[in-house]
């Protein structure tokens, strides 16, 4: 089978508190079937808590820090975006012949199978569940025109809402791309970057600013020369205000806020799962460290202080 690196954030004590659940529930579900990498700025390694590296070792889990370079002499963002380390991540080198990169907000359930899902010359992603920002068919235009592209004839229905078509637009939350290509100008990490810190610094888009990482994401695979491949739902279900739908099975849920992740019915084993993974008195330490970032319900807290 093809190599598999996953890979997410560390940047902030919120980050790291999620990103503590999200390591276990990957080696939980998985256990050393992929490697497993946490980005952490050069700026943010001094504030990493003694619990997240421990956790992070206990999970097997690789911490790198990485710089933020300068691309023809400007910063890769025009000011402070915390979403570009993300973009910042893509475009490192891994060893593997696959990445997939996983927004540390979310959780797994079940097992997953991203060998299957990132064929080679592919990128693969969930479409969004809303058209966010003030993406019109004319702002659409104006950013692959501006790389020497015409918007793709495809579109795509949102998954929630009103259900709005769309050229490709996706959650950022979870994608998979090829690292086994022939050149950086195939490699679609490197290429996000280089298309998002240009739309950022000359394409004149601030309304949109939030959404860049999304934006920039299905102009870079085009740029890259990848087709896309649209991801089941599964493995980037957002549970954030939905209720629980016991037909849908899904890989990964993408919570957002904690609160979320507690209501759904997983919640109640994620103490467990962490504890199976780290062990009960690093598990403890953990929901002590990040209470106030985790939230329980007093309920939930009650639940723990049994499990944990």
């Amino acid at each position: 089978m093809d190599s598999v690196s996953i890979f997410f954030i560390l940047d902030g004590p919120k980050l790291q508190a999620q990103a503590v659940l999200l390591a276990a529930s990957l080696r939980y579900f998985n256990k050393d079937r992929y490697k497993l990498l946490a980005y952490v700025p050069e700026s943010g390694v001094t504030d990493l808590a003694r619990i997240t590296r421990r956790a992070m070792r206990a999970c097997n889990v690789e911490i790198v820090p990485f710089s933020v370079p300068k691309i023809d002499g400007r910063p890769a963002f025009e000011s402070h975006y915390p979403h570009g380390n993300k973009i910042l991540a893509a475009a490192l080198p891994r060893a593997s012949k696959i990445s997939v990169f996983l927004d540390s907000d979310i959780f797994c359930c079940a097992p997953l199978d991203f060998e299957s899902l990132v064929k080679p010359g592919e990128m693969c992603a969930v479409v969004s569940d809303y058209l966010t920002g003030a993406f019109s068919i004319e702002r659409w235009d104006a950013g692959y025109r501006f790389f020497g592209h015409e918007t793709p004839e495809q579109r795509v229905k949102m998954l929630r809402g009103r259900r709005l078509l769309s050229p490709p637009y996706f959650n950022a939350g979870m994608i998979g791309f090829r690292e086994d290509v022939e050149s950086d100008d195939s490699h679609l990490g490197k290429v996000w970057l280089d298309t998002s810190h240009r739309i950022d610094w000359d394409l004149g888009m601030a309304a949109e600013r939030t959404f860049l990482d999304q934006f920039s994401l299905p102009i870079a695979a085009v740029r890259s020369n990848i087709k896309t491949r649209l991801a089941p739902n599964d493995y980037n279900y957002n549970i954030m205000h939905r209720n629980f739908d016991p037909q849908i099975e899904a890989k990964i849920l993408h919570y957002h806020g904690f609160k979320h992740l507690w209501a759904w019915p997983i919640g109640p084993e994620v103490p467990k799962i962490l504890s199976s993974e780290i062990g009960e008195a690093l598990a403890a330490r953990a929901f002590q460290v990040f209470k106030k970032h985790y939230a329980f319900p007093p309920d939930f807290e009650r639940s723990e202080e049994r499990r944990v």
